[in-house]
């Protein structure tokens, strides 16, 4: 079962009738399931900022769009979370760094995560490489990680950050991020389109100077059949010497 399929099994739990506190929680401490937008949309959900239930709503909203400074920075609106959801959070604080592929440092990661020990920081993304969720490798050597794709969080709902309480700091990181990234691939479409143009250019001045070549070509061929012509002798005609004696 996908992440999607998983996510789609709790918003039924709760269409059924199930309590929500219960489901949300479930759902924060799946280790399987990294996207919460379709749980955040449904009314019972919602309902709960108008009950007694903004401290789970912001939990839910803290692990769709936070990280583990935004835990610690709103640890009074939050509840206690468990270590198994402390580690889910780190993992989505990893995931929120890698969001255009390439090269990361471990240090970067590491001040991001709170920790000192690489071995830690190893075995976190160890786990997510395993789990399918992120495709990576190691280089050990020059501490950094490799990264190429991963799976994707959720985007950052207005109407949502309006209900929460939190003050989420990586929301704002994420969406400069965002930006970062449309900006490379509008550059990146920019080059692309200009090195198809050029090109192109490229491609019809060579068809230019090969029409200029074929004609050239044509001009001599016929120059050389007009010489021809002059100078073959006509049939049944005899020279005559023209040397008077």
């Amino acid at each position: 079962m996908n992440g999607q399929e998983r996510e789609k099994k709790y918003c039924a739990r709760l269409d059924a009738g199930e309590d929500v506190s219960t489901v949300v929680r479930e759902a924060v401490s799946d280790p399987l399931l990294f996207q919460f937008g379709e749980i955040l949309s449904l009314d019972q959900v919602s309902e709960l900022c108008n009950g007694g239930g903004q401290e789970l709503y912001d939990l839910l909203v803290l692990y769709a769009y936070g990280n583990l400074k935004d835990y610690e920075m709103n640890t009074s609106l939050l509840p206690k979370i468990l270590n198994v959801e402390r580690m889910k959070l780190k993992q989505l604080t990893v995931l929120s760094q890698l969001s255009v592929p390439g090269d990361v440092s471990y240090d970067t990661l590491m001040k991001e995560l709170n920790i000192t020990k690489v071995r830690e920081l190893e075995d976190l993304i160890i786990e997510l490489i395993y789990a399918k969720l992120l495709n990576a490798t190691f280089d050990q050597k020059r501490m950094l990680l490799h990264f190429v794709g991963c799976t994707s969080r959720d985007v950052p709902n207005p109407d949502v950050l309006q209900r929460t309480r939190l003050t989420l700091t990586s929301v704002q990181s994420t969406v400069d991020v965002m930006l970062q990234s449309l900006e490379s691939w509008r550059a990146n479409s920019v080059r692309l389109l200009q090195t198809i143009d050029d090109m192109a250019l490229d491609v019809r001045e060579k068809e230019l100077e090969k029409e200029r070549h074929d004609a050239e070509l044509e001009k001599r061929i016929a120059v050389v059949r007009d010489s021809m012509k002059i100078d073959k002798p006509r049939p049944g005609r005899a020279d005559v010497d023209t040397n008077v004696a």
